[in-house]
């Protein structure tokens, strides 16, 4: 009988250290949202009320009481972010109400799956031999990817965009566990096509999920024909294509222009108003302030508190994670090394073209938008074992992110 469970946990052996990442995870910044006093309903969460509306059969709001990031259209406030979060928390609104929606227990749910998913993506490819890391060496990278990135921060927040990204990323975390895990590119395919139904952006890690395809072929000995490539495409993209119509027709329905999401008319920050009015969600004038606060960005020195403090518009991802640079080393013409670097590289591209860097913030919190190709090619590039410099530089940025938990959530001015 012992021989037996042993061998039944020797075979499941990854789906536990998942399971204990996940609670651990979910224990950790519950216990943190706890201590910064976050662990309730947030302001300017808005998908709860959505989802309220969605069951009386509107797609408006009804006198919010904070209209920041809404969009006013024909005397009616909507909230222009793709719905996701929103359907999601249909069943808890239906059961309790809007207000009975704690949106940040809601994004650490997503976030501890997120960091499940990660530590399985990881294993799956050290499995396949495309990376050379160990369990030990595995749960260190996805240390870095949940404390060590935006997530904590996009986690503990609560709020319309915050759970966004945090969905976003759960999802797309998801969809690359399916590619390097099964291959089908209908589940890799819905893992996008969810994403996008929170950040549509994130379409273009589809190239790193048909690379891993590519990979797995390649493995088994196939050389994919054009044929085979078309039909893995064509499945894929069925998901994808019934996410894109469901937002075209939702924005159709509500600004009566399939291709309007409300942006650019959205109530935002005077920070950027008059320059998102002038030039619009995408343009070249923005890439210097972008590249800024993605790279170069420090603390500034706040007259109000006497001392320094974070940059709300950003903070260089060499600072808040300079494990990250480990990517760098990552070496290889394998399809999937490729694939991850066209996503990464085509990611960046865009967001350096757009008119917001993430204010206010702690770190970069967009870069979670291309973090899951970012964080394998770290693994490729760690070689055989996450190295003492590695972990130390890991640490470096969990402590420094635990800094600007504490200075953003008001423990630290």
């Amino acid at each position: 009988m012992n021989t037996r469970i042993s061998h039944f946990i020797a075979q499941r052996r990854s789906l536990f250290i998942a399971a204990g990442v996940f609670a651990a995870v979910w224990m950790l910044l519950a216990a943190n949202a706890i201590l910064l006093e976050r662990y309730a309903p947030q302001p300017k969460a808005y998908f709860p009320e959505l989802a309220e509306a969605f069951l009386e059969g509107r797609m408006y709001l009804i006198d919010p009481p904070r209209t920041l990031d809404l969009t006013y259209f024909e005397d009616r406030w909507y909230v222009a972010f793709p719905p996701l979060g929103a359907l999601l928390m249909l069943p808890e609104v239906a059961l309790e109400g809007f207000a009975g929606v704690n949106t940040v227990a809601f994004s650490i749910l997503y976030a501890a799956l997120s960091a499940a998913l990660v530590f399985l993506t990881l294993d799956a490819f050290s499995k396949q031999g495309w990376t050379q890391l160990n369990t030990h060496g595995n749960l260190w990278i996805t240390a870095f990817f949940t404390f060590s990135t935006a997530l904590w921060q996009l986690t503990l927040g609560g709020s319309v965009t915050y759970i966004s990204q945090v969905l976003t990323t759960a999802f797309l975390a998801g969809a690359v566990f399916a590619a390097v895990a099964s291959g089908s590119p209908w589940l890799a395919g819905s893992g996008l096509a969810l994403a996008m139904l929170a950040r549509p952006n994130v379409f273009l890690m589809w190239p790193f999920l048909l690379a891993i395809w590519l990979q797995r072929e390649k493995d088994r000995g196939q050389a994919p024909d054009l044929r085979k490539i078309a039909t893995w495409t064509a499945a894929s993209a069925v998901p994808v294509a019934l996410a894109v119509a469901g937002l075209l027709a939702y924005n159709a329905a509500r600004f009566h222009n399939p291709f309007d999401f409300g942006y650019l008319e959205m109530n935002v920050l005077n920070l950027v108003r008059e320059e998102l009015a002038q030039y619009g969600q995408f343009n070249l004038v923005f890439i210097p302030r972008n590249l800024h606060s993605m790279l170069l960005a420090l603390p500034v020195f706040d007259e109000t508190c006497g001392r320094w403090a974070p940059d709300p518009w950003g903070m260089s991802l060499l600072l808040t994670g300079p494990a990250l640079v480990y990517a760098f080393r990552a070496r290889g013409k394998q399809p999937w090394v490729l694939g991850a670097w066209a996503s990464l590289v085509a990611t960046v591209l865009l967001l350096l073209l757009y008119y917001n860097t993430g204010y206010s913030q702690f770190g970069y919190r967009f870069s979670m938008d291309f973090m899951l190709p970012l964080v394998c090619l770290m693994a490729l590039g760690s070689r055989k074992r996450v190295s003492a410099l590695m972990i130390g530089l890991i640490v470096f940025g969990i402590a420094v992110n635990l800094i600007g938990m504490l200075w953003y959530y008001g423990r630290w001015c």
